[in-house]
């Protein structure tokens, strides 16, 4: 008895997989986008201030919300100059997630045709 649990639960959830349609979301990507230099004498400021810089160009390049987390070809180099500074770049693409829709389960309405003929006596 106690193994016909985890086979009905493994059939239903298979039935749930094979039965019910597919969705996926999609990474839109824009063109990539460089911060341009960014250089702090603490490591890990010139790294948030090369970032924030990203994103402000990303914005500006069209990208609604960019975030470096979704981004593609993430690039964030960093390396101490001869003044102790460090400078640091960062360079990707910014993304978006977009949902994609359902498809109807009907086709779309025919507009402007005729669909019943009237019958000719």
């Amino acid at each position: 008895m106690s193994t016909a649990i985890p086979i009905t639960v493994i059939a239903a959830a298979l039935w749930v997989a094979l039965v019910a349609p597919a969705q996926a979301a999609i990474r839109i990507c824009l063109a990539p986008v460089s911060s341009g230099l960014a250089s702090d004498l603490v490591e890990s400021r010139a790294r948030a201030k090369a970032l924030l810089a990203w994103a402000a160009k990303a914005r500006a390049a069209g990208s609604l919300a960019p975030s470096w987390r979704i981004a593609a070809q993430k690039q964030l180099r960093c390396a101490k100059v001869a003044s102790g500074n460090f400078d640091c770049v960062a360079f990707a693409q910014p993304c978006t997630i977009s949902q994609v829709p359902r498809p109807s389960p009907l086709p779309p309405p025919q507009r402007g045709k005729v669909k019943d003929k009237p019958i000719a006596t």
